[in-house]
């Protein structure tokens, strides 16, 4: 889409320069000048402007000549084309054609949608920038109170939002199939939960290496992932009982809460009942023994939640 949207600003803007040719968006805006009668900002031509003798068909004829080797490109690489099964085929000797020679388990359909969504990205991206935040200030551990504060609750939130948007409108046709949905609702929450310990572990070796103890790590790094899986369930029950606006609007109510209460006189006696501060206070407090084993009944009880909400049991 902002592809689309950039591409279609800079038709309009090189329509009628003498490079037009050079931006494919351009074509139709620079054929239809004559036809129209007007600019490619809409402005109708003056009367005598030279513009009224363009000729249309090179840029007619460019664009289907353009349409051949695009249709071709868009073929192999969509997702299960028949180039990319010989190709598999060629290169492995089997051939992926017959039923039954190739079998694809939930968490690597999965990873198969989400290779084309943000999480991959933000999965890489945002703990190496939290990571030099701490650098850059020296305090390591305060980089660390970010993450389990903002970061991974607001993560948590528009992780299984977006996981569950891939096939909202097509669970009725995979409930259809002969495959449990525990295994299916499971497989997301794994690959969720999956992608938030391989960021959160990705941080605290970072942080490590920039002066975090590694005691320290040690207490704070199995709260974080219990704390993860649990708001990753509430989460996905939320999206699957009420919808992706109502788990948006309980996730960021929690992580504001989280920055409000988590480690501030404000909440010394309310943290407990705000589970977003879990990855934190705990450890400051030394009850991270207990809230650790707490965080993971809950994911149970939330993910049991999530197999009852389910639309089409």
């Amino acid at each position: 889409l902002v592809a689309g949207l950039a591409g279609a600003l800079a038709g309009v803007l090189a329509a009628e320069q003498p490079w037009w040719w050079m931006v494919p968006f351009s074509w139709s805006v620079h054929a239809s000048i004559p036809l129209t009668g007007t600019h490619a900002n809409g402005i109708p031509l003056e009367a005598g402007s030279p513009l009224w003798q363009l000729s249309p068909w090179p840029a007619i004829l460019m664009t289907a000549v353009l349409t051949v080797p695009a249709a071709w490109w868009a073929g192999r690489t969509l997702p299960g084309s028949w180039s990319r099964t010989r190709r598999a085929r060629s290169r492995s000797g089997r051939d992926y054609s017959k039923a039954g020679s190739f079998r694809c388990s939930p968490l690597s359909a999965e990873l198969t949608k989400a290779r084309r969504t943000p999480l991959l990205w933000l999965t890489a991206v945002t703990p190496v920038l939290v990571a030099l935040l701490g650098a850059w200030r020296h305090n390591p551990l305060a980089a660390w109170q970010g993450w389990t504060l903002l970061v991974l609750p607001f993560g948590c939130a528009l992780g299984p939002t977006l996981a569950w948007q891939w096939e909202r409108e097509a669970w009725r046709v995979l409930r259809s199939r002969p495959l449990a949905s525990w295994r299916l609702l499971l497989a997301k929450l794994g690959l969720l939960w999956l992608l938030a310990a391989v960021a959160t572990m990705v941080l605290g070796l970072l942080l490590a290496a920039v002066g975090l103890p590694p005691g320290v790590l040690a207490r704070l790094l199995p709260l974080a992932l219990t704390l993860a899986l649990m708001l990753l369930a509430l989460q996905l029950w939320l999206c699957l009982r009420f919808g992706a606006a109502v788990s948006l609007a309980v996730g960021s109510v929690g992580t504001l809460l989280a920055l409000v209460l988590g480690g501030s006189e404000l909440g010394a006696h309310v943290w407990p009942f705000v589970p977003w501060t879990w990855g934190w206070v705990p450890a400051m407090t030394g009850r991270e023994v207990l809230f650790t084993p707490l965080a993971l009944l809950l994911a149970g009880g939330f993910f049991w939640l999530t197999l009852r909400a389910d639309p089409f049991p």
